[in-house]
């Protein structure tokens, strides 16, 4: 039998354990926490190789053999002087840079008695020939005058550089360059006319092919 003087103590401990059952039905449960996985490095970077270009495997261009330079002299020369032309001797020594020669021995009643012409492999060797003559026709004091048709003097045309002077005693002479062709041209007369001298040479070429 309940005594009437506990009955509310008991009314309030039944409420209570009713209040903390009803709660822990309720309540949502806590996740547990995930453990950390190893630490991870950081991406390395992607670096890009710069393009590489294939190997030089061309070779350079052969210096044509003296026949060979001497029959692209022969394209060159006008073909009514052709025909009086043979190549450079084997054992004649060339000028630095040259490549093959020309030369010319004129039938009789031209208006020159000889011509020759000097292929080089390029301006600069040209040139360089060209000037060291011109220097010594000027040392040798042959090379002043009132140019070329009349006598010595240096000058220029179209293609290239002209030089005219005198030779010896009174053989007429005259020099030319083509800038094209790389060709030095030389021609001269025995009696010293520069006029007739300078009729064969607006006649004389080289010609470009």
């Amino acid at each position: 039998m309940i005594l009437p003087s506990r009955l509310p103590s008991l009314v309030a401990a039944l409420v209570a354990s009713l209040l903390i059952v009803a709660c822990g039905a309720t309540a949502t449960p806590v996740p547990a926490a995930t453990p950390a996985g190893p630490p991870t490095a950081p991406p390395t970077p992607r670096v890009t190789a710069e393009p590489t270009l294939p190997d030089d495997t061309s070779a350079p261009a052969e210096t044509p053999s003296r026949d060979e330079a001497y029959q692209q002299l022969l394209v060159s020369i006008p073909f009514e002087i052709a025909p009086s032309c043979d190549p450079v001797g084997p054992r004649e020594e060339l000028e630095p840079g040259q490549i093959g020669e020309a030369d010319c021995d004129l039938p009789s009643g031209s208006t020159a008695d000889y011509v020759s012409y000097k292929l080089f492999d390029g301006s600069a060797t040209m040139n360089d020939f060209f000037g060291i003559q011109r220097r010594g026709h000027e040392n040798g004091g042959t090379a002043s005058g009132p140019g070329c048709g009349k006598g010595p003097g240096e000058g220029t045309w179209d293609a290239g550089r002209k030089d005219c002077y005198l030779f010896l005693t009174n053989d007429a002479q005259v020099m030319w360059t083509h800038d094209l062709l790389f060709i030095v041209s030389s021609a001269f007369r025995d009696d010293g006319d520069f006029a007739k001298l300078e009729q064969f040479w607006q006649t004389a070429g080289p010609v470009t092919p």
